[in-house]
């Protein structure tokens, strides 16, 4: 499955120090628009927050707007989109 594992485990351990954080793990199989892996926190409430997954790409974002993290050229590592897409996920849940 699709995902992008260094933003995986950062969050996991987040998570994991911050149990009082609701949120599900759903993997997307999509032949159209590719496979990917979903973290939704806050499901179903007005706070809801979310950073999809792909290979190399993080979406991050709530129901009203997002932000795209990707190396694209920039010579940044894969762990350092993972680290900049968890603060940003971090801070629209606050």
């Amino acid at each position: 499955m699709v995902t992008h594992p260094e933003f995986e485990q950062l969050a996991t351990s987040y998570l994991s120090v911050h149990p009082d954080i609701a949120h599900e793990w759903h993997r997307i199989e999509d032949r159209w628009s590719g496979d990917r892996t979903d973290l939704v926190c806050a499901p179903g409430t007005d706070n809801e927050v979310y950073a999809t997954l792909r290979e190399g790409a993080i979406a991050v974002g709530s129901n009203e707007i997002h932000t795209d993290f990707e190396n694209f050229g920039r010579g940044i590592t894969q762990t350092e989109i993972a680290e900049a897409a968890l603060q940003h996920l971090i801070g629209l849940l606050a």
